[in-house]
């Protein structure tokens, strides 16, 4: 197995945990695309108890880089609950956490400016690139 601590990507695929959680939101997309109509609850829910205050299990890094670059993901599934739970993604009061989540957006999606707006990264702190409007 390689892992690579500077790239929380890398490690994360080779991590079971973090597979789990990108596996729960691919199979929320799956549902979606067989014509499910509700918000995915289960995926909701699972995905809740993990980003709780103190969880039996905190997240690890490679965990947030998961979910940084499946944020956009998440917003297709319920952008409600997305937005909603921004600040749980992108932590900004752990900082380590939010460069693992936001890192790998920026590194490994394609940032367009409404996922900024929906990242809840701070004006001041974002970068400045060109964007797409999609």
């Amino acid at each position: 197995m390689f892992l690579d601590r500077n790239d929380q990507l890398a490690e994360a695929i080779n991590n079971t945990r973090s597979r789990g959680l990108e596996s729960l939101v691919k199979s929320g997309l799956w549902l979606r695309r067989q014509g499910s109509e509700d918000k995915v609850p289960h995926v909701r829910e699972i995905l809740e108890k993990r980003l709780t205050l103190e969880p039996q299990i905190p997240l690890t890094l490679p965990e947030y880089a998961i979910l940084g670059v499946n944020y956009g993901r998440l917003l297709s599934l319920d952008e409600t609950w997305a937005i909603d739970h921004r600040s749980d993604v992108f932590p900004q009061g752990f900082l380590l956490g939010w460069r693992s989540a936001f890192g790998t957006l920026l590194r490994y999606t394609h940032p367009n400016v409404p996922t900024f707006q929906r990242s809840n990264v701070p004006t001041s702190q974002r970068p400045n690139v060109q964007c797409s409007e999609r």
